[in-house]
């Protein structure tokens, strides 16, 4: 029998526990580094000489410090490039072509425990950063070349130097007075790389002293590079008719990047004496759709000689047509193949991901990658613990690769030793594709304090359902009870109960119940205590000795009448 003063011991028995355990587990509170800046890949173009700053930010505890690679290597801190290991931030002063590479931040955290002193790294992103610069044309001999007036002509812009940055301008100069080259209304044409279409030339193209120059320029540092002369001659033509559309140049094959954009160009040549003397062009998907205006995924340029497609998605890699028209009639439709290219993608759940386990399980990472649709498959992944490449000095007993080297398996993890990052790294023929994720490790939960399994109680019995669990510093401990299919959650309790949610005591004194209620505490009362990582179950079978209401009969001489046997029946309540 459970005395009637049990929530007051009890109260300061679990202030004394609780005190304890709370001090001796947030000596172990540790989150291992997660980067928030950069999220994700990122290429960077900077002008020559121009001041760079990378920021580099994590969250974790202990408080993360930085370090960075560049194209694999350390870095070493010197007047070129610079980094504050406290802040993060990465800086390069006077940045040029010889800083060019691919930065990667590695923020770490490190934790003494009873067993040492681990450490847990993670990787930022990929930062690929360049100069934007337009070198010098190669000299070069003028070019001279002769076309009969209304047909095609193309000038080249070639022996172009190193051309790099994300705002490149290519345009074309009717002299070195740098006066642009009027496109006349689309009847000439300028393509991606550089060259100058004439859908069909004029004597006035060709007027004397006319020389065509192609110029590079970026618009960060309006530095215009002209290449060499070009010289067009147009031989005159009397009485004109109409031509008929034909292609003369399309970029079919043009590779794009999925989630870029794709612009696919055409040039027909063809002259008709009506308005609007060019030829008309007409763009088609591969189902025979005609795309006839401007889409968040279709932008058609004025001329519509090109047809920029946006967002680039592994389907979008087929045939689009061009049909140009005139007077003469039409060309045909004419196929321009986009072939969508990327650098490994992660299946389904084939990244690894962050997670947050209890001791003594075995924890997966994944790292299942493929290549865009049509092309080889990539390399066999290459995994980091902790920025560390695995190898012969990994412990296979701790660290198991499987499935293609597609699966890591950290085994009976604690938390003590077990706290990382993981990256896994996987290459195909256009770039490399990194992942990063963190183990996190718990201490499970642990009941410090629970009643009797079975308690056989009489009326007038003190009931204790007190218990008292701790768990991981760093998470929150949720409970809810669970009595004849009913369930009571946060501060709710069975009937009759008293539940201090502060201090965890609970009772039921049945001297305080009547009858009727006393008799129905009989069953099973279950405590669920649980986080988002663990539940653990604390069952208590009450069962009643003596049930009220007991009938006992017995036979007694009737005092009323000499002979007779009365039968008598008394009810009785234990107490």
């Amino acid at each position: 029998m459970v005395s009637v003063y049990l929530p007051c011991i009890l109260t300061r028995c679990f202030r004394h526990i609780t005190a304890c355990c709370m001090f001796l587990l947030a000596q172990y509170f540790r989150k291992p580094p997660n980067i928030i800046e950069p999220n994700s890949p990122k290429t960077l173009y900077f002008s020559s000489n121009s001041n760079v700053e990378i920021k580099c930010r994590a969250e974790g505890v202990p408080t993360p410090t930085y370090k960075w690679t560049r194209n694999g290597n350390p870095i070493t801190v010197d007047n070129l490039v610079q980094y504050d290991s406290s802040s993060g931030s990465l800086k390069i002063p006077d940045f040029t072509k010889r800083e060019e590479g691919t930065y990667m931040c590695i923020a770490s955290n490190v934790f003494d425990n009873e067993g040492g002193r681990v450490t847990a790294a993670s990787f930022a992103p990929p930062v690929k950063i360049f100069q934007t610069r337009v070198e010098k044309f190669i000299d070069a001999p003028e070019t001279r070349q002769q076309v009969t007036e209304y047909n095609y002509a193309v000038l080249p812009c070639a022996n172009k130097g190193e051309v790099v940055g994300s705002d490149i301008n290519t345009n074309w100069y009717e002299s070195e007075k740098s006066k642009d080259v009027s496109m006349d209304s689309g009847r000439l044409f300028i393509d991606q790389e550089g060259n100058l279409h004439f859908s069909f030339a004029r004597i006035s193209d060709a007027t004397v002293g006319f020389i065509y120059l192609c110029g590079i320029s970026s618009t960060s540092d309006k530095l215009i590079r002209l290449g060499n002369a070009n010289i067009l001659s147009v031989i005159p033509v009397q009485n004109p008719t109409a031509i008929k559309p034909q292609l003369q140049y399309s970029n079919s094959g043009v590779k794009a990047l999925k989630f870029s954009k794709a612009r696919l160009e055409c040039v027909f040549s063809g002259y008709d004496p009506n308005p609007p003397h060019v030829p008309v062009i007409q763009w088609f998907e591969d189902t025979g759709k005609e795309i006839s205006s401007s889409t968040d995924k279709f932008t058609l340029s004025e001329d519509r000689r090109a047809l920029t497609i946006n967002n680039l998605q592994e389907e979008d890699e087929r045939n689009y047509y061009c049909m140009a028209s005139n007077s003469a009639g039409n060309s045909g439709k004419m196929a321009v193949f986009l072939d969508v290219t990327s650098a490994p993608i992660f299946h389904n759940n084939g990244a690894p991901k962050d997670q947050t386990v209890v001791e003594n399980v075995d924890v997966t990472f994944n790292c299942d990658a493929r290549s865009a649709s049509n092309e080889e498959p990539p390399n066999s992944p290459v995994w980091y613990i902790n920025g560390v490449k695995t190898g012969q000095h990994t412990d296979p007993t701790k660290f198991q690769l499987s499935n293609g080297n597609k699966t890591l398996t950290v085994m009976k993890v604690k938390k003590a030793t077990d706290i990382l990052c993981v990256q896994c790294e996987v290459t195909n023929h256009v770039d490399t594709t990194w992942a990063d994720s963190c183990l996190t490790v718990i201490l499970p939960i642990r009941i410090e304090k629970r009643p009797p399994e079975e308690q056989e109680i009489d009326h007038g019995d003190t009931l204790d359902f007190t218990i008292v669990a701790t768990t991981d510093p760093a998470m929150s401990l949720n409970y809810r009870w669970e009595f004849k299919n009913v369930t009571y959650s946060g501060s709710e309790s069975p009937p009759f109960m008293v539940y201090d949610p502060t201090t965890l005591l609970a009772y039921i004194n049945t001297s305080l119940l009547t009858e009727e209620q006393y008799e129905t505490l009989e069953g099973t009362y279950r405590r669920t205590i649980y986080h988002s990582f663990e539940t653990v179950y604390v069952d208590t079978v009450v069962t009643l000795k003596h049930k009220p209401g007991m009938a006992f009969c017995r036979t007694e001489p009737s005092l009323y009448s000499a002979g007779n046997i009365a039968y008598t029946c008394h009810y009785f309540f234990e107490i």
